[in-house]
């Protein structure tokens, strides 16, 4: 893999992220330092897919963004390797060795980058410092160590995979594989929705981003939907049924969280415990992540 060029900030900035991925709620949450040291295991529906996750602990909303950075340098062509079964390098094979593929997977395509932390923190907009490189490896491991197995409930296949596989080299450079689905939505092949992280960068709430990424999966160009608070609640946060936290939540999400959205002008309109959100479009014509593929 050649090494990558410098990333600007102002082009190129729309990612691809497969529909299921983001539409898992209990994927990636605002959660504390404490919370995250739970393990992650849930079962959820994506259409006619029962989809099982395990994780040695639950992923962050820093994960998320890492996530994100990793598939936006994935969807820029001159940056991307598309992997075969038959390739050959030793790199390869064991990168993919540890994406733990199994069942139908194998047959899949992975995408794999050559990348580095401090190029991530461009992607991210954050600014280099000496911790950085820590933190992106932490969150590397934290991505690797979650493991999907789906059934297919029409046709009886299974498929299974971790989100991620990556090494670390001496000279600072990281090489990073990610899973077939997030290869195949990347080509095209599988739903995906398309997410400008010029956006992202702008939301100052770490909920606000997450919460970005469901609201640009669910709500259709141009228009608008409607949400239960308490919905959206659960998909930042855990299911926590305290009264008191819930409550501190819902005023959170009213007062800090929602109304970061008016500054990447988002139309966000409240009755009573309903939530109207409106989804811009692009000066172009064509809508912010807008939702293709299949």
């Amino acid at each position: 893999m050649a090494r990558s060029s410098s990333y600007s900030k102002a082009a190129n900035a729309v990612v691809r992220i497969d529909h299921m991925h983001l539409l898992l709620r209990r994927l990636f949450r605002s959660v504390s330092k404490h919370e995250m040291e739970k393990r992650m295991h849930f079962i959820e529906n994506y259409g006619h897919l029962e989809i099982e996750v395990r994780g040695f602990c639950q992923l962050s909303v820093f994960d998320f963004k890492i996530f994100q950075a990793i598939l936006l340098l994935s969807c820029q062509k001159r940056r991307g390797t598309l992997v075969k079964e038959q390739a050959t390098s030793e790199r390869y094979h064991l990168l993919r060795m540890n994406l733990k593929l199994k069942d139908e997977s194998v047959k899949d395509i992975s995408c794999a980058i050559e990348t580095s932390a401090y190029e991530l923190a461009h992607v991210l907009s954050k600014q280099r410092h000496g911790k950085w490189p820590g933190m992106v490896l932490n969150s590397l491991k934290n991505l690797t160590g979650v493991a999907f197995h789906i059934k297919d409930t029409n046709s009886r296949k299974t498929y299974g995979f971790n989100i991620l596989s990556y090494s670390n080299e001496d000279n600072g450079r990281i090489q990073i594989l990610i899973n077939p689905f997030l290869a195949l939505a990347i080509l095209g092949k599988r739903n995906y929705t398309k997410i400008d992280i010029n956006e992202s960068r702008q939301l100052e709430s770490e909920p606000a981003c997450l919460l970005h990424s469901y609201l640009c999966a669910v709500i259709n160009p141009g228009k608008t939907r409607s949400f239960l608070l308490t919905t959206l609640m659960n998909y930042v946060w855990d299911e926590d049924k305290s009264p008191a936290v819930v409550r501190k939540r819902l005023s959170r999400l009213v007062k800090d969280v929602l109304p970061c959205f008016e500054r990447i002008n988002w139309n966000v309109r409240f009755e009573n415990d309903v939530v109207f959100i409106g989804r811009p479009e692009r000066r172009d014509g064509t809508a912010q992540g807008q939702i293709e593929g299949g």
